[in-house]
């Protein structure tokens, strides 16, 4: 799973994605980034059917946060949210124990 709020970081996050290893990966973004991220992704030859895109939006933070979290389970949380919009998210994973790493480590800043 990976946490973006932030559009420095988005050019070598979809490198990252497209970089052919088979892992799935599920995109946790705002609204401001949700359109940029699906035409990055998808407007190449490689598309990819492994990476799903969710919207957190405001309205009821702590259930659409637990929502996503259960839902997805992830196993590895990458946190491109250097501006904590998604802190809700940050904090559910805290409490279960997900594995959480910087964004600089790894997309190797």
């Amino acid at each position: 799973m990976i946490l973006l709020s932030d559009e420095r970081f988005l050019d070598k996050l979809v490198k990252h994605i497209l970089s052919g290893n088979s892992n799935k990966y599920v995109v946790v973004t705002n609204t401001s980034l949700a359109r940029r991220i699906g035409q990055l992704l998808y407007s190449g030859r490689k598309t990819p059917n492994y990476v799903e895109i969710l919207v957190f939006k405001n309205n009821y933070p702590e259930e659409n946060a637990l929502k996503i979290i259960v839902y997805n389970s992830p196993d590895k949380i990458i946190d491109c949210d250097p501006y904590n919009e998604l802190s809700f998210l940050k904090k559910l994973a805290q409490i279960a124990y997900v594995d959480k790493v910087s964004c600089g480590e790894a997309l190797g800043y």
